[in-house]
């Protein structure tokens, strides 16, 4: 069974490796934090209560996250611009399908899965979740995350969650 992880934006500052508070929690994780504080109470409806905030505050988070990232480009670790997250209609987003760094045909693209950037197996890919050199987001000049598939580095932001994200 795979491990799901949540990402959230717990804060606006740095951490120690410069990358803005972002930290990923395994559902295991929150699961027993929640059963912990909710076996505390008898009442069904508190937790159920405290489910929905939950869920609410993810849906939060994930907005938070978009907005933070919103503009960075997208870097591989050998330097080769791969992309901006802005809008889908922009020539150099990533979400432009249509796009050289959108399309899952092009060798610029994290999305073309047979590429040096996009594959499951490239050390320079986000889709690697083995790779210790994943892409970069970068903004006004600075690191503020990894953009990863490997769970195991701090500040990684998945590039599944860029798909739900919308960039104006």
């Amino acid at each position: 069974m795979e491990k799901l992880n949540l990402t959230i934006c717990t804060a606006y500052g740095s951490t120690s490796h410069g990358v803005s508070g972002l930290q990923q929690f395994s559902i295991a994780d929150v699961s027993t934090w929640f059963l912990r504080t909710t076996l505390r109470s008898a009442s069904p409806l508190r937790s159920l209560i405290f489910t929905l905030f939950l869920c609410a505050s993810a849906v939060g988070h994930t907005q938070d996250l978009c907005q933070i990232i919103s503009g960075a480009s997208v870097i591989a670790d050998d330097g080769k611009f791969l992309g901006k997250l802005n809008s889908q209609y922009s020539s150099d987003s990533i979400l432009n399908e249509y796009g050289t760094h959108g399309s899952q045909y092009s060798s610029d693209s994290i999305w073309n899965q047979y590429g040096t950037y996009g594959s499951a197996y490239s050390s320079l890919s986000p889709f690697n979740q083995y790779a210790s050199t994943p892409p970069v987001l970068v903004k006004g000049g600075k690191v503020i995350a990894l953009l990863t598939a490997n769970k195991n580095l701090r500040g990684a932001v998945n590039p599944y969650v860029i798909k739900s994200c919308e960039f104006y």
